[in-house]
């Protein structure tokens, strides 16, 4: 069996489709959260990751949007969660309410958690370095899958795996793309994925609509830097 797990899509619905596009051979696919904010197609991007029917869990943006987290009012020029929150459908805010904040897989024997940033919470960020890693650590050779950082890796020790999906919509490190993770059941192996796109329609589109240069250049530009606008 082969399974998919993405993350932090952000209303790029170019991107999502990319990614839809590169695991079509896939059995099933895993969505770790924070479907809205940043993008300008939430509506669509929910609509799609909803007809697919797509096992998902909740991120700290979703749940910006749905007003049941706090947010730093100063960056909602970037996070666009007020322009989401008025934009999105009624049927669109329920399936996110619904959404739970983490969910324990059988996949073929192997046992994966998936959550957003962290088994504790909504906004810890888990990179490769984080004092929190072995914190969060699984034990009895499990996994953990989170998204959040936007920033893709993966780190196994003795006792289990944590892997990091990036994003799909905006990553923050490496090459440009929708970053994804593959998950085969048949050898127990995680490999790294990036999805190409054509994404200058969608960066024209953003710049005419007034969207932030800075969230416009990580489509194309993804940053090696440490960041914590998530």
């Amino acid at each position: 069996m082969k399974a998919a797990f993405f993350s932090d899509v952000h209303g790029n619905l170019e991107a999502l489709q990319a990614f839809l596009k590169d695991t079509n051979d896939c059995d099933s696919r895993y969505f770790c959260g924070d479907a809205v904010g940043y993008g300008d197609r939430p509506n669509e991007v929910c609509e799609v990751i909803r007809q697919e029917s797509t096992t998902a869990v909740v991120g700290n943006h979703d749940y910006f949007v749905l007003g049941k987290l706090d947010f730093d009012h100063g960056k909602d020029h970037l996070y666009k969660t007020t322009w989401t929150k008025n934009c999105l459908s009624e049927s669109n805010k329920k399936w996110l309410q619904s959404l739970p904040e983490k969910i324990d897989l059988d996949v073929d024997g192997f046992q994966i958690e998936i959550c957003h940033a962290s088994p504790w919470d909504m906004t810890t960020y888990l990179y490769r370095d984080s004092p929190n890693l072995f914190k969060a650590m699984p034990r009895d050779g499990a996994s953990l899958v989170v998204g959040h950082t936007h920033h893709a890796f993966l780190h196994s020790t003795s006792t289990g795996t944590i892997v990091n999906c990036g994003s799909v919509g905006f990553p923050r490190s490496g090459m440009a793309g929708a970053n994804y993770f593959i998950f085969d059941s048949q050898n127990g192996i995680w490999s790294h994925k990036i999805a190409t796109y054509n994404s200058s329609e969608l960066q024209k589109r953003l710049q005419s609509n007034g969207w932030d240069e800075a969230i416009i250049k990580k489509i194309k530009d993804p940053s090696s830097k440490h960041t914590t606008i998530s």
